[in-house]
């Protein structure tokens, strides 16, 4: 009799409690509807365009949705790098024998699939048999656990995808994977400038993307923008397209027209090939410029090796030396100190100075300085050049320039940093800054081109300033681009490009101290008997090893008119093995000069008809 007012109280509180719940269900339902009411109409359906709209290549993978990535070509048009699709028949053998219960009836399907695949694909393929194909389904399919997605025929063109796909209609798990595939015509001989693409794991399947070169720096550009495609879900979770369906155009990839010349890059491929184990170096090097507008015309380092067949140990060959290498620039360094002490008044060509007499040595301080040869008399500042005189070289840079001036010579031929060219990785040049130089050494070491790292590239650019009559010029090694089909010249700012940092006179008067360094002094080993060349050699020590780093930068065709080209060649790693077995005149020297006159002859350039008997000379 005590139990019946609880339980009505019971009831009583459960009743106020879901009354509660129900209240506050409502309200919410109250507020969600009075903030949609209030929220603005244009920004609920920006979110569910972003919620509804997603990349395309996620829906599905039919060529249209993706842009073909874009070509590569040099500066006459000829092809370095082109992309096209292939693709492969691949089957899912579970699928393809649902329902065959017995070994007979799963080799009877395999044996009809395999012989509907060759019998279709007979005319473009001699070599495909139904028994090879037989031979490949039942390594995966007759299996007690079958093989997914078992690749049947690889490889396949547009064409062969089309007409297979007709003849496979109804046939129960097969399908067809598309590959995105590069090729490169030249191969090795621009790998290192255009660079390869590769696939990654976060890339969509069978993207291909730079990892090197212009194809890694220009990446985006060359493969332009992929579409999108609305889908929808359902409770499920399953995606489907909704009845009317707007989707977005891919944009194709834009090409890229370089300034390189891949007739000249094999040219200079083609010497190194001959020189660098002639020599016993590890690698050489070239760089050719454009004397007029400052465009790389070749780059390379060799060996080299062909991107489409570069295995793991091959992978240092792509790596261009001829803009990424550090070096210390040795004796080549010394015309830009002389034109600048030139350019400041504080010496003439006609100066004389004592080069250490007949012991070929001279101290500076407790620093002894040594020459290659010894000078027994003065040598004016033109002998300096023409035989590339140490003690000469350093009395001009430490006693007339002192540290201040060589380092205003450095800053006035932009000798560091990294040169804005558009190509990845590009090092940073360097030497020993003024806060770090010792009094005595750095000012020492610099006219004989060490506490520095110059790159190949480096002193090409340097040396077009005296082939543009004292003029310095950016180079450059991207032309033009074409989005949208449209050629686009890559525009830059001419005044900063365009720098007179020597007179005219001062740069041609160092200019014909180079040119008679080709004809008497230590670049006469490499003497051309077509063209007249100016140039200055260098032979770099490699730390206190008996490894050298020979070099030389020259400039042609020397005369009445400015140069033509710039070319540097550089041999890493020789060893010395006697007199005229290292130095920058007789290793560097004779490439450089093969180079040249090539290179001329294919710009069709007209030889000097009195060169002949000039260069005959001892």
């Amino acid at each position: 009799m005590q139990s019946a007012p609880e339980t009505f109280g019971g009831d009583r509180r459960s009743a106020t409690l879901l009354v509660l719940i129900i209240a506050a269900m409502f309200s919410v339902l109250l507020v969600r509807l009075f903030m949609v009411q209030l929220r603005p109409a244009e920004k609920l359906e920006e979110r569910g365009e972003r919620q509804r709209f997603r990349a395309k290549e996620r829906v599905g993978t039919a060529l249209p949705e993706v842009p073909v990535r874009a070509e590569v070509r040099d500066r006459e048009g000829r092809l370095l790098a082109s992309t096209w699709f292939d693709f492969d028949l691949v089957v899912d053998a579970v699928e393809l024998l649902r329902g065959a219960k017995t070994p007979a009836e799963q080799a009877a399907r395999c044996t009809a699939l395999a012989g509907t695949v060759a019998s279709t694909l007979q005319g473009t393929r001699k070599n495909l048999t139904a028994k090879a194909l037989l031979m490949t389904l039942s390594k995966g399919a007759l299996k007690k656990q079958p093989t997914r997605w078992l690749p049947l025929v690889r490889g396949l063109n547009p064409t062969e995808q089309r007409t297979l796909e007709k003849a496979l209609v109804g046939v129960k798990g097969v399908r067809f994977e598309h590959h995105e595939r590069r090729s490169f015509p030249y191969g090795a001989v621009t790998a290192q400038v255009v660079g390869l693409v590769g696939e990654h794991p976060k890339d969509r399947p069978g993207r291909v993307a730079g990892r090197t070169g212009i194809e890694f720096q220009l990446d985006r550009l060359l493969s332009g923008t992929s579409g999108a495609l609305p889908v929808e879900k359902d409770a499920a979770g399953r995606e489907f397209l909704p009845r009317w369906v707007e989707e977005a155009t891919p944009v194709p990839g834009g090409q890229v027209e370089l300034t390189l010349d891949a007739e000249i890059q094999r040219i200079c491929m083609d010497v190194l090939a001959h020189s660098v184990p002639a020599c016993k170096a590890e690698k050489g090097s070239a760089v050719v410029l454009s004397a007029r507008t400052g465009e790389v015309l070749a780059a390379c380092t060799w060996p080299s090796a062909d991107p489409l067949t570069i295995g793991p140990k091959d992978s240092t060959k792509l790596n261009l030396g001829a803009f990424l290498d550090l070096y210390e620039p040795g004796s080549t360094i010394k015309p830009l100190f002389v034109a600048w002490a030139l350019q400041q008044g504080l010496v003439k060509m006609d100066t004389r100075f004592d080069c250490g007499g007949a012991d070929g040595v001279h101290n500076f301080g407790p620093r002894l300085v040594r020459e290659y040869h010894a000078n027994p008399a003065p040598l004016t500042v033109r002998d300096i050049l023409v035989k590339s005189s140490n003690v000469g070289a350093v009395r001009i840079g430490y006693e007339k320039l002192g540290l201040d001036g060589e380092l205003a010579a450095l800053k006035a031929f932009h000798m560091s940093g990294r040169i804005k060219l558009g190509f990845p990785s590009m090092p940073n040049n360097r030497h020993t800054e003024k806060a770090k130089a010792h009094a005595l050494y750095t000012p020492t070491s610099f006219p004989q081109g060490y506490e520095m790292m110059m790159s190949p590239l480096m002193m090409a650019r340097a040396f077009l300033v005296f082939a543009r009559g004292g003029e310095y010029i950016e180079p450059t090694l991207v032309r033009a681009i074409h989005p949208h089909g449209e050629r686009v010249l890559m525009d830059l700012d001419e005044s900063s490009r365009h720098v007179r940092v020597l007179d005219r006179e001062v740069a041609l008067a160092v200019r014909s101290a180079l040119e008679e360094v080709m004809e008497s002094g230590t670049g006469k080993s490499a003497r051309s008997a077509k063209y007249a060349i100016a140039a200055k050699t260098g032979t770099p020590k490699i730390g206190q090893s008996e490894l050298y780093n020979p070099l030389i930068c020259t400039m042609a065709p020397v005369g009445p008119q400015d140069p033509e080209i710039v070319v540097v060649v550089l041999h890493h790693h020789v060893k010395n093995r006697g007199p005229g077995t290292y130095t920058g005149g007789t290793v560097s020297g004779p490439p450089a000069r093969d180079i040249i006159e090539r290179t001329l002859d294919y710009l069709r350039i007209p030889a000097d008809a009195g060169r002949s008997a000039k260069a005959a000379k001892p």
